[in-house]
C-alpha cells in the first residue's frame, strides 16, 4: 500500500548526491529518436562483448572525464532551487526518483512526506 507522497521541492539533492554512472539502453535509444546527440556526447558506450555495451554517463566530451554532478542540473536564482535541463528526457533512474525511503532519506530529499519502504515514483 502507497502511504507516501512526494512532490519535488527542487533540492537538487537527488542529482549533487544520489550520484549514478550507468544508464539503460532504453534511455540512449530515447535520446536517439529525440535527436538529442549532445545529450549522447555525455554518455560514452562502452563495449561488454557480443556487441553489447554499458552507456556510462555524465562523461564530459572534451575531457573524456566523468563529472562529479549531472551536466543537466542548473541552480536557479530563487533561494537555491534546481532545474532538470533534460525534464522530459531525464534516465530512467531520475523518473523512477525515490527508488525507496531510505534512498530518499541518504540523499536527503526534501519531497518525501509520510511513511513506507520500497515505494516507486513514476
Amino acid at each position: 500500500m502507497l502511504t507516501k507522497t512526494f512532490t519535488c521541492e527542487r533540492c537538487g539533492n537527488c542529482c549533487l548526491h544520489g550520484a549514478f554512472s550507468e544508464v539503460g539502453e532504453e534511455d540512449v535509444v530515447l535520446w536517439t529518436d529525440s535527436g538529442r546527440t549532445d545529450i549522447l556526447e555525455w554518455v560514452h558506450f562502452r563495449p561488454i562483448g557480443d556487441g553489447d555495451y554499458a552507456y556510462e554517463v555524465w562523461v564530459d566530451p572534451k575531457t573524456k572525464q566523468e563529472v562529479e554532478q549531472c551536466p543537466w542540473l542548473e541552480k536557479l536564482s530563487d533561494a537555491g532551487a534546481y532545474m532538470c535541463q533534460i525534464h522530459d528526457l531525464k534516465p530512467s533512474i531520475c523518473r523512477h526518483f525515490p527508488a525507496s525511503r531510505k534512498h530518499a532519506e541518504e540523499i536527503g530529499c526534501l519531497g518525501l512526506e509520510g511513511t513506507g519502504t520500497e515505494e516507486k515514483h513514476g
